[in-house]
């Protein structure tokens, strides 16, 4: 598959975001948008004004909304779930086992487009920060369905021969008549 999305980072630890954007661009299946900054910024204010209107929209829809307003075909969304193992390492270090599920929602239809889990153990001699996504990711992109592949394909050309039609009207009525 290879499909704009945004990563949903208001569903994770700020600290594993860049490393699920890394593992996700490194697939070489996905191409990110990264507008994070501006929807927790318009999260915020969205909060202020309207914190108690019950018919708001979900932080999730709003993600869909501003992702299809970029050009995304997906949003990403992942969480990062662990717990410590009943034993420890010969050494003392803490043993932890994470579940790390990824979904990818259709920006247009807000359908469930792929969605997988993944068991990791981490290494406790392994001194780096978290948890790589790698192999999370290699199971979304093979999850990831085939049809879809040639619908986007599909639904891209026609975007982009919609939107040259459009300069082509747009450059004609600024030319001068001749």
């Amino acid at each position: 598959p290879i499909m704009t999305v945004m990563v949903d980072s208001s569903s994770m630890r700020e600290e594993e975001y860049p490393v699920l954007v890394s593992d996700l661009m490194e697939s070489g299946a996905w191409k990110i948008i990264d507008r994070r900054k501006g929807f927790q910024a318009t999260l915020g204010e969205q909060d202020r004004l309207h914190g108690n209107d019950r018919a708001r929209y979900e932080d999730r829809e709003k993600l869909a909304r501003w992702g299809k307003l970029h050009g995304a075909g997906g949003v990403i969304v992942a969480s990062q779930a662990c717990r410590q193992r009943s034993t420890r390492s010969f050494n003392g270090l803490v043993i932890l086992i994470c579940r790390q599920t990824l979904a990818v929602v259709d920006t247009s239809t807000s359908q469930v487009i792929a969605s997988v889990s993944n068991d990791i153990e981490n290494d406790p001699g392994d001194r780096s920060f978290g948890f790589s996504w790698a192999d999370t990711v290699d199971k979304l992109n093979r999850a990831y369905p085939k049809t879809l592949e040639k619908e986007d394909e599909e639904r891209l050309s026609k975007h982009k021969d919609g939107i040259e039609k459009e300069v082509t009207e747009q450059e004609a009525k600024r030319s001068p008549a001749q």
